[in-house]
């Protein structure tokens, strides 16, 4: 399976916690995390022209802290070019956001710094989101 172009990673809690809420907004009332995954993989699909669905990948799985990763979760943090980290508190003490940034991590390691391949973090201050682990 060829790889998505990224691999977005962010704590379960801020998705349940983050709407939009600026009454100038087109989106308001929709879920911050989804509308930036979804901005995020069209921008991303026009860029490169690649398949859509090969674009972007988000596990929505509830998964806990110990559970074994679905294949599809695995092949995508184990093949996509880019890890979009939106970092948060939440983030930061999530057990399964930690996993997915040390594979990416290890494998930057192990692959070496001529290759495309990326980390970039994104930092979203959460004032309204409660700091427990996802």
């Amino acid at each position: 399976m060829a790889g998505h172009a990224f691999f977005f990673s962010y704590a379960r809690n801020d998705r349940r916690a983050c709407f939009i809420n600026d009454p100038m907004s087109p989106n308001k009332g929709a879920n911050f995390i989804d509308a930036l995954f979804e901005q995020l993989k069209s921008g991303v699909q026009r860029k490169l022209g690649c398949r859509f669905d090969l674009t972007g990948y988000r596990d929505q799985n509830e998964l806990q802290a110990g559970d074994i990763w679905p294949e599809r979760l695995a092949e995508a943090v184990c093949s996509s070019g880019v890890l979009v980290a939106v970092l948060t508190p939440n983030y930061l003490q999530s057990l399964n956001c930690g996993r997915e940034f040390e594979v990416f991590r290890k494998r930057f390691e192990l692959i070496g710094e001529n290759q495309f391949y990326h980390i970039v973090p994104i930092l979203l201050p959460l004032h309204n989101a409660q700091a427990t682990a996802a």
